[in-house]
């Protein structure tokens, strides 16, 4: 399991890996802090155009003459469409905050348990390795879950928001 990017015996090298590593595993979870902010973002703004949009829409409800049926039956056909907007932004909002597992340093405990009995050398290696592959576990947990639904959530954002307008506009005939 030893990787080229861990070899060496020297303290100091191990050191600057380990230093470097850990400041990586840290702006991972900044970054990941950041995307859940812009969830809620999405979250609270859907929310707020929908209850919006049907506060307006049933002020305007019956406004277009009757004679304008075709009209008023698209109008209503697009309402519903931005409804669905909504409940897919708000699915995919949720999917994207969804708190995955982040991978860490190990507990308190393991790492006393595991790695006190160690070479100095040899346990900071280990612990290396383990972050590395926190690391690469949580990258692929956020560019294959979060932001790809984070995307996807901000688009139904977008249409639920001109689908809702489309709607108010027929309705106001």
């Amino acid at each position: 399991m030893d990787s080229p990017l861990v070899q060496p015996d020297d303290g100091a090298t191990l050191d600057l890996i380990y230093n470097e590593i850990r400041a990586r595993l840290a702006a991972q979870v900044e970054y990941s802090r950041a995307l859940d902010s812009k969830a809620e973002l999405v979250l609270s703004s859907s929310s707020l155009i929908i209850t919006i949009g049907v506060g307006l829409k049933g002020l305007l409800g019956g406004s277009a003459p009757s004679s304008c049926m075709p009209i008023r039956a698209l109008g209503t056909a697009i309402f519903v469409l931005s409804g669905a907007f909504y409940a897919a932004s708000m699915v995919l909002g949720f999917r994207a905050y969804t708190l995955y597992e982040f991978h860490r340093q190990a507990s308190p405990r393991t790492l006393w348990d595991k790695y006190l009995p160690m070479e100095p050398v040899e346990a900071r290696r280990r612990l290396i390795q383990n972050m590395i592959v926190a690391y690469e576990n949580n990258r692929e947990t956020i560019t294959s879950q979060k932001v790809p639904s984070l995307k996807w959530a901000l688009r139904c954002l977008v249409a639920e928001t001109l689908s809702l307008l489309v709607a108010l506009i027929l309705a106001a005939g």
